[in-house]
């Protein structure tokens, strides 16, 4: 995935900047979205913090890699498998801004398939916020792999299975919707 780079930095806080919930180091800059001449702040403003780096340089990073390997074409529709956690809210936010200013026009679509731990279904309330602030649908695919995995066929080592799992259903949610990458 375009992430792969920013593994090793995990020390990343992404913050809402409408909560009014101050970052915890105040050199950090909102970041904006657009091209660098003359861009307008998004209305949804969010300050990710690695290694003391911001929004902008590593969506320029993701944009470099993008380049370098080709990973993106023309009228490409982008699936971002969103779980929640911040390395998945980087690089749909990422890819939502590059998506405004890139050469090769694509657009970004989030999807998450929700194992329904404990039956329950997840609250993607937030997510979902997210994705209206910056324009990209927002596709939740409720599945039941929670209760599978850990009560019928009581998994040991579910983690793997788990994984196979979701990325299967996350593919057929992308051939469905007319998806061509899933990132």
């Amino acid at each position: 995935t375009f992430s792969r780079g920013f593994d090793g930095d995990v020390t990343k806080r992404l913050f809402r900047a409408q909560t009014g919930k101050p970052a915890k180091k105040p050199t950090t800059r909102q970041a904006s979205t657009g091209s660098s001449k003359g861009r307008e702040k998004s209305p949804f403003l969010y300050t990710i913090i690695i290694g003391g780096g911001t929004m902008d340089k590593l969506t320029g990073r993701v944009r470099a890699a993008v380049e370098k390997y080709q990973l993106i074409e023309e009228g490409d529709r982008i699936a971002v498998g969103v779980s929640g956690g911040k390395d998945s809210l980087f690089l749909l936010c990422a890819l939502a801004e590059l998506s405004q200013y890139y050469p090769k026009h694509f657009s970004v679509v989030a999807v998450t398939a929700d194992p329904c731990f404990g039956g329950v279904p997840g609250d993607y309330s937030q997510i979902q916020g997210l994705c209206d602030s910056l324009g990209v649908p927002y596709i939740i695919r409720k599945t039941y792999l929670g209760p599978l995995i850990f009560e019928e066929r009581k998994e040991e080592n579910p983690c793997s299975l788990c994984a196979r799992m979701r990325r299967g259903i996350l593919h057929n949610i992308c051939v469905e919707e007319g998806i061509s990458k899933l990132e």
